[in-house]
């Protein structure tokens, strides 16, 4: 049986650099899916949109060695993920 999760730190952008959120997922693919087209999309704003609710609740973190700590924290407890540890990036503020 397939577990389809995975720890993802979602990526984006935030002034001039980046800033980080980590949550523990299933079907990440989910933050691409455009409701409208009944399709997957690269377009930034339906997926920031999506991302919003899938990492809104997270803990904002502004440093991505800060973030992976988070993220391997988070593995330990699960202690298993079919996936592992992802960096999901969007072009885009949250």
């Amino acid at each position: 049986m397939s577990s389809d999760n995975v720890i993802a730190i979602l990526t984006t952008l935030k002034g001039d650099g980046h800033e980080y959120r980590v949550a523990h997922l299933q079907a990440v693919e989910n933050y691409q899916w455009d409701d409208k087209k009944k399709d997957y999309t690269n377009n930034p704003k339906i997926q920031i949109k999506n991302a919003r609710e899938m990492w809104g609740s997270c803990k904002v973190i502004t440093n991505e060695e800060e973030a992976m700590q988070e993220a391997v924290k988070l593995y330990k407890e699960i202690g298993y993920t079919e996936y592992g540890i992802s960096f999901i990036n969007i072009d885009a503020k949250f």
